[in-house]
């Protein structure tokens, strides 16, 4: 499945990529359902999709995407961020 494109992923590209990342023996360890975790996917940088670039971290069109997905709590509502 190639899943290199600039688009949010779709369901099933999503699906796919926590069935690699995140096996279900790590969500029932951790007690965290799939359908709880938000997934976002910094745009393209200086080696588009390539390698990752901090600086997209930045891009104010992502930044109103965190913002959101953090919602009124703000980052107090942030455990742990999982890189990849």
């Amino acid at each position: 499945m190639n899943i290199e494109h600039d688009a949010p992923p779709t369901p099933p590209e999503l699906a796919y990529v926590l069935s690699v990342v995140v096996n279900k023996a790590t969500l029932a360890h951790t007690g965290v359902k799939r359908e709880e975790l938000t997934v976002l996917a910094a745009p393209p940088g200086a080696w588009g999709n390539r390698l990752f670039d901090p600086a997209s971290l930045t891009v104010p069109a992502f930044v109103v995407q965190v913002r959101a997905a953090l919602g009124p709590a703000g980052a107090g509502a942030v455990g742990e961020v999982f890189a990849l």
